[in-house]
């Protein structure tokens, strides 16, 4: 179940498709480009990507909303390609999902959705990680061949390496956005409280902790009011050591 010749041709697409890649800036965009691709390559086919979050399937793409309910019903489940592929299945190919699946309750939900064959495999990280699962549908029986799996598992190799990508530009997006935060926030008590960078630094991580929130959080909350939010009694004689009696500044600069 190839699909397209000439300029149309699986290998044409592929190639479009790793440029296309390429290009995307997150995750959720690689998924979507991804997915959106495998009409072209896969005649008669809808592709879906879940990511994994503590070996547990989390929908992200879906190419029709009948393939993201079937999807979701995994989640509901804790059945299907998927939760097999996060199990520790490598790939999962099931033929005739009307005839005979092996997730007797997840085969009987997706067939009431249209599908009859569903081609799952795993998408790994650079360092052996599952990241997820390509899965690929039909509403025909016995749709997926050698040939139409060997494409599908080109597909996910690609989708695998730009996901991968992907998700460590998102992490290092996330890093550099909170140690800008932090960076401000040390900033604002060394002005407001004369404190040298070492002792701002002190200021956040205590609360920090007694607070019992991530260190982002507490200078995210600081930039924007230009105040840390009121100590609850469990940790207030804690700040002791920043309250001052006069000066107004409702914070000494004593170290904690």
């Amino acid at each position: 179940m190839l699909s397209g010749s000439g300029r149309d041709s699986p290998v044409h697409s592929l190639v479009d498709l790793a440029l296309t890649l390429h290009e995307q800036t997150n995750v959720e965009r690689t998924a979507t480009a991804t997915i959106a691709a495998l009409p072209s390559l896969m005649a008669g086919a809808v592709g879906s990507i879940v990511l994994s979050h503590r070996h547990r399937p989390v929908p992200l793409s879906a190419g029709c909303a009948a393939l993201e309910r079937a999807d979701r019903r995994q989640v509901e489940l804790n059945e299907g390609p998927a939760v097999s592929i996060l199990r520790g299945d490598s790939a999962v190919l099931a033929p005739d999902l009307a005839r005979d699946s092996p997730w007797p309750r997840w085969g009987r939900d997706a067939a009431a959705e249209g599908w009859r064959s569903w081609l799952s495999l795993q998408l790994l990280s650079r360092n052996g990680n599952t990241l997820g699962v390509l899965s690929v549908a039909s509403p025909r029986p016995e749709a997926f061949d050698r040939d139409a799996t060997w494409l599908a598992g080109l597909v996910a190799t690609h989708a695998a390496v730009a996901l991968d990508a992907a998700r460590i530009r998102d992490n290092l997006q996330v890093a550099g956005d909170a140690q800008a935060r932090i960076g401000h926030a040390l900033g604002i008590l060394m002005e407001r409280y004369g404190m040298d960078d070492e002792q701002a630094f002190s200021v956040l991580r205590r609360y920090s902790q007694d607070s019992g929130r991530k260190l982002r959080d507490i200078a995210a909350d600081l930039v924007q009011t230009r105040q840390f939010p009121e100590p609850t009694s469990a940790h207030r004689s804690g700040w002791a050591s920043f309250e001052t009696g006069s000066g107004g500044t409702g914070m000494g600069t004593a170290t904690p």
